[in-house]
């Protein structure tokens, strides 16, 4: 992703710090989001380079995080719709767009603006992905029977999709469902609220597999803390 740090123009701001700390925003997720300020035009599609974060903090702190602690950052500023996941190409290699500051608030009315990608996005990109289905690339093969199991087991949850159509979520292992289910069960009441589209977010915490990030030791947990010492710019 090329570099326009000189033509920012959408520096941080103390509405920014806000933010942040209203949802409990970690520092790794706070650098990635400073970081995406920097390198590209709010509210257009951009294809960043997660590994050049890293390479990016790696100079600022001596160190570059894990891999677990970069997923995190950046599903969390995902779940907090400070960002609008459109494809992912593998787990470094994803395709977004950078919200502006003003849509993050509830207040703010947003009428005016252009199509929300949010709607834009899961819809076309899942649909995309359906046809993948049809062709029976699938690694797993359900019956009937459990497939409408696992669609009464998400449905359970609120979490809805259409039994009519080809769904993707039946490319991944009854488990991985499973620890999907247990993890969105989990969440604090807050963070459902920012879900807008429930089946779109689940299909996404399948494949980046969200739990992983979740399921940390406590040492290790405290470890990462420390590791996300505030850095400044």
């Amino acid at each position: 992703m090329t570099q326009n740090s000189t033509k920012n123009l959408n520096p941080w701001t103390d509405k920014h710090d806000l933010f942040c700390l209203e949802n409990k925003i970690t520092p790794s997720a706070q650098l990635l989001w400073r970081w995406l300020l920097r390198e590209g035009k709010l509210g257009t599609e951009l294809e960043p380079d997660l590994k050049e974060f890293n390479q990016w903090v790696s100079k600022r702190r001596g160190k570059p995080y894990c891999r677990p602690q970069v997923k995190a950052a950046f599903n969390q500023l995902v779940e907090c719709r400070v960002i609008v996941l459109v494809k992912t190409f593998t787990w470094h290699l994803v395709r977004i767009v950078t919200r502006r500051l003003t849509d993050l608030f509830p207040k703010q009315k947003c009428r005016n603006k252009p199509k929300s990608y949010v709607q834009q996005t899961s819809n076309k990109e899942i649909a995309e992905k359906n046809k993948k289905v049809a062709n029976n690339n699938t690694k797993y093969s359900y019956t009937e029977v459990e497939r409408r199991e696992i669609l009464l087991e998400c449905g359970r949850e609120g979490i809805f999709f259409n039994p009519k159509k080809l769904s993707n979520l039946f490319e991944y292992s009854r488990e991985d469902i499973s620890y999907a289910l247990n993890y969105y069960r989990n969440l604090d009441p807050r963070s459902k609220q920012r879900i807008h589209n429930p089946p779109g977010w689940f299909l996404v915490c399948l494949e980046w597999k969200y739990w992983e990030c979740s399921n940390l030791d406590f040492g290790r947990f405290l470890s990462i803390l420390i590791e996300n010492a505030p850095v400044r710019s």
